[in-house]
């Protein structure tokens, strides 16, 4: 290899002159002295290797003061010296105090800071910016607070609201202003200054702990037996009045904001005919082209043990609400929005009668306040997005005056209708369905048995010999006492009830080896029997829940339980009248 070859790969220039003079002096040196040239490179290295140290122990030191001792002070601006140096006004606590600067500080990147944000100080030296993470960095500087709608577009003012307080107004800062802000989006107040808003967080996912998927509900009407005009109400008005708006205008029918399902017998199916309903929505929307959204309440989920908290938890609802219809779609939205047992709200601070607490009532002027619209934005462009509010109860009369108003919960008002002696079998069919089931016929073993003939030999009889059958008595103040029937409690899950009975009655018997392994027709007579009686207990033991079902009108003082041994004269039951 040449000399000048072995002198580039050094990194040297064998053309620079001054090169060529070092070198014929070192190789002069060589031969003159060979061991002054070994003395001469090792303090050359050691030089190098100690500068080396240096900078790698400042290095080390700014990282350990950036990392581990700095501090964060606002920077309020800076001062440029006369002598070109800059000096930092920085706020610590309530006092302002002018610091140095770092030579490595680039005075750009101060210049950009707002007043809000932080610099990192070391024994009196700005040594750095901190902006590792900005929305961390806004957290800590202030309030998260709900960004509702803009008050003032022009003068960048905001409504806001935080758990526990009034809506208020607030400023946007400059570098807010150019964000496309949407309800839900969460702002972070300055803290030294909470009139301005000064970062902004994500908007909260539209996934909701209310929401449900319509794949994962698997309700069907056609399941739910005696509700046929019910749903057809629903559904004539949902159409009517939600989804083809321009018949509703040309006849100036109002629209649907809410409407209320009760019964005052529980377990008569409400919330399984909401999710049916939806399921129903869906389908149709295939045929007519829109889509539906679920979100189902369930009891006690507005309820918070935190003063505040209760109306959070409804602007929270209703904030993914409106997030899940802003969403882009190329079709009408309709959602429904079920609210379970909705009668636990109570009524408002101030009516004639009492409330649970403030806070329930909190929870109340809030959902009343987004059923008006006051809640709601306008629409964006694109399809439009209804939204149908059904409050479920077996207590309407706990309910709040307000709520039951048109434009809320009373846009339409539906009772379940009642289980009567021809709607109970076929209640019970659906239970009973299954082709893997035994059914004991004739004295013959048989699967796949069809529902009619399992509704003509097994649930038909079972209900004509049960639901007329004495089952309670109650006696009145002035000591009447009145009969009431298995008929006039049982509930739809009542029914249920009795069909599962009768399956793991059977299932037993195969299991022990002991009986016919099938469902035999007194297993659904006897069970059913047995649900009447234990649900007239109950009453027994609760007269109140007679006085609710029945709607008594008149002072109960008792209630009596007929012994389930008086109403058996064998497997078959005896037929009594009423």
């Amino acid at each position: 290899m040449s000399l000048e070859t072995r002198l580039e790969e050094a990194g040297v220039d064998p053309s620079d002159p001054s090169v060529q003079e070092e070198f014929t002096r070192l190789m002069r040196m060589a031969a003159d002295a060979p061991q002054s040239v070994v003395v001469e490179l090792l303090a050359t290295r050691r030089s190098r290797d100690a500068a080396a140290d240096a900078a790698e122990g400042i290095e080390g030191l700014v990282n350990d003061l950036v990392g581990k001792n700095a501090t964060l002070f606002h920077l309020e601006t800076q001062r440029h010296q006369p002598d070109g140096g800059v000096r930092a006004l920085c706020r610590i606590g309530s006092q302002l105090q002018e610091l140095g600067v770092h030579p490595d500080v680039d005075p750009e990147e101060l210049g950009r800071l707002q007043p809000w944000d932080y610099v990192l100080v070391n024994e009196g030296v700005v040594i750095g910016t901190w902006n590792e993470d900005p929305a961390l960095l806004a957290a800590q500087m202030g309030e998260i607070v709900s960004f509702e709608g803009f008050a003032d577009r022009e003068q960048s003012q905001v409504r806001v609201t935080r758990p526990g307080h009034d809506e208020t107004i607030v400023t946007l800062a400059g570098t807010l202003r150019i964000e496309d802000l949407k309800p839900g989006a969460r702002l972070i107040l300055q803290r030294d200054d909470p009139r301005w808003a000064i970062g902004a967080l994500p908007a909260a996912t539209t996934e909701s702990q209310f929401e449900v998927s319509l794949d994962a509900v698997h309700a069907n009407l056609k399941d739910l037996a005696g509700l046929d005009d019910v749903a057809e109400e629903f559904i004539r008005d949902i159409l009517l009045r939600l989804v083809f708006e321009d018949i509703r205008d040309d006849f100036d029918l109002s629209s649907m904001n809410g409407a209320l399902l009760y019964s005052y017998q529980p377990g008569m199916g409400k919330s399984k005919f909401c999710e049916a309903l939806a399921v129903a929505l869906g389908e149709l929307g295939d045929e007519f082209g829109f889509d539906v959204a679920l979100f189902h309440v369930k009891p006690n989920q507005l309820k918070s043990l935190w003063w505040g908290e209760d109306g959070r938890l409804v602007r929270d609802l209703f904030a993914s609400i409106r997030a899940r219809e802003e969403e882009p779609r190329t079709r009408p939205l309709i959602t429904l929005v079920v609210f379970d047992e909705i009668d636990s709200l109570q009524k408002r601070a101030g009516s004639n009668q009492a409330v649970g607490s403030s806070s329930h009532s909190d929870a109340l002027e809030a959902l009343l306040v987004e059923m008006q619209g006051l809640g709601s934005v306008p629409q964006t462009d694109g399809p439009p997005a209804q939204r149908l509010c059904i409050g479920l109860t077996n207590r309407p009369d706990r309910l709040d005056d307000a709520m039951k108003r048109p434009g809320r919960f009373g846009d339409l008002v539906q009772a379940m209708p009642s289980i009567t002696q021809k709607s109970a079998p076929e209640i019970m069919a659906v239970y009973a369905r299954r082709d893997s089931l035994r059914w004991s016929i004739d004295g013959e073993i048989r699967q796949g048995v069809s529902l009619g003939e399992i509704r003509d030999r097994f649930l038909r009889p079972a209900v004509a010999r049960v639901f007329p059958l004495v089952v309670a008595q109650y006696a009145t103040d002035t000591q009447r006492t009145t009969d009431v029937t298995a008929g006039e409690i049982l509930a739809g899950v009542h029914y249920q009830d009795a069909v599962n009975r009768a399956k793991k009655q059977a299932a037993l018997r195969q299991l022990l080896g002991d009986g016919i392994p099938a469902i035999c027709p007194e297993d659904i007579t006897d069970n059913l029997l047995a649900v009447a009686v234990s649900t007239a207990q109950q009453m027994e033991a609760d007269p109140g829940m007679l006085v609710q079902q029945l709607q008594i009108k008149v002072p109960v003082v008792r209630v009596t339980a007929v012994p389930q041994t008086e109403l058996e004269q064998h497997r078959f039951l005896k037929v009594h009248s009423a």
